[in-house]
């Protein structure tokens, strides 16, 4: 009890230093902040109305949250025309920022089948944008950042199904990271927002440039399919491939326009598009359970068929990948079965492309 009353103390204070912050920003004495629900970070969101216009307060605590780099990514992607919200006031030690407001039109939230062609074409659109120019001096994707990431699937998957690698399957694993590392490194360097999907992308209305996109502090100098997959195999969306080829391939030739030499066949760009993919998915896989092992946070758990069945697809497509993909069926999926049985979690409900939803109803079967 002394614990949650001293909790609540503590929110109280943080709401008067954001409230008085914003106050003397507009001139006035008081301000309405309007909490809004949160994601998997630390930061809190509030929307602020003055003068019946709307803006977008958010807490990031400077401890926990690049702070400094969501500001200076900030403005190198409205430098290179990409609609990320304007700062009108921060503070970088508090962590403070009030910004233009995008509402809450997330792509997630309006996408159908009517229009997904049309909002997809202009996130890649968008995207195009984000990774034109020079390299900024940015950190790298490096080998250290991707490995560590591959890391999380036995650090928190594994230990969600209750099982470790033997010493042959950790080999195993290991040789598909030493492979994935390879695909990385081999691709042209771009800026990389690291989050690029149906979540951080939001409809504006009455705006010429849509996608408004958010969520970039993570961004690291990386492989050029990265964001990309990112997007058209979304953890929280799944389409059908006679859907989402059309797309790559345009986004291919864009590419092919603006990069011009540095984009190989568009063979070889599939092969970095899967692999990928894979990469991200297996460390989703990690972050997912970590979210629900170690904050408690359970709603993840429900888009893990659905990411599991995106390793799967990849898996079985590529031979360099054959001993994964043997591991991943005999032991990886039947566990996941048995804990979806066991956490009452539909894999129809979560896989809605009808192929990727059969594959793996067959591997858990």
């Amino acid at each position: 009890m002394e614990q949650a009353i001293q909790a609540n103390k503590i929110k109280l204070a943080e709401y008067k230093r954001l409230n008085d912050w914003v106050s003397a920003y507009f001139g006035q004495t008081e301000m309405s902040l309007l909490p809004l629900t949160g994601d998997a970070s630390f930061k809190a969101f509030y929307r602020v109305s003055h003068e019946n216009i709307s803006y977008m307060l958010m807490a990031a605590p400077p401890t926990q949250e690049k702070v400094v780099e969501f500001f200076e990514i900030n403005q190198l992607l409205i430098q290179r025309g990409v609609n990320a919200p304007i700062i009108l006031a921060s503070d970088l030690t508090q962590g403070y920022f009030l910004m233009q407001d995008f509402g809450d039109q997330l792509y997630a939230q309006v996408i159908s089948d009517q229009n997904m062609s049309d909002l997809y074409r202009k996130a890649l659109a968008s995207l195009v944008r984000l990774q034109a120019g020079e390299l900024p001096n940015w950190p790298k994707f490096d080998k250290t950042v991707i490995q560590s990431e591959l890391s999380l699937f036995t650090q928190w998957c594994l230990p969600l199904l209750g099982f470790s690698f033997s010493q042959k399957e950790a080999v195993i694993f290991s040789n598909v990271v030493d492979q994935l590392t390879v695909i990385f490194e081999e691709q042209p360097q771009v800026l990389v927002h690291r989050d690029y999907h149906s979540r951080n992308l939001l409809v504006i209305e009455k705006h010429l440039i849509t996608p408004g996109v958010i969520d970039f502090q993570d961004a690291l100098i990386g492989p050029i399919t990265y964001d990309v997959a990112s997007l058209l195999k979304d953890c929280y969306l799944t389409w059908p491939k006679d859907k989402l080829q059309p797309l790559l391939e345009d986004y291919y030739l864009a590419l092919r326009l603006e990069q011009k030499e540095a984009i190989p066949s568009f063979e070889q760009f599939m092969r970095w598009f899967d692999l990928t993919g894979l990469q991200r998915h297996l460390k989703v896989l990690g972050i997912f359970s970590r979210l629900y092992l170690r904050d408690n946070k359970t709603r993840y758990l429900y888009d893990m068929p659905r990411v599991l069945a995106y390793v799967l697809s990849v898996t079985q497509d590529y031979a360099e990948l054959s001993d994964f993909h043997h591991l991943i069926r005999q032991k990886i999926l039947p566990a996941f079965g048995a804990y979806w049985r066991d956490q009452h979690i539909s894999i129809m409900a979560t896989v809605n492309d009808k192929g990727h939803y059969h594959s793996l109803l067959e591997a858990v079967s």
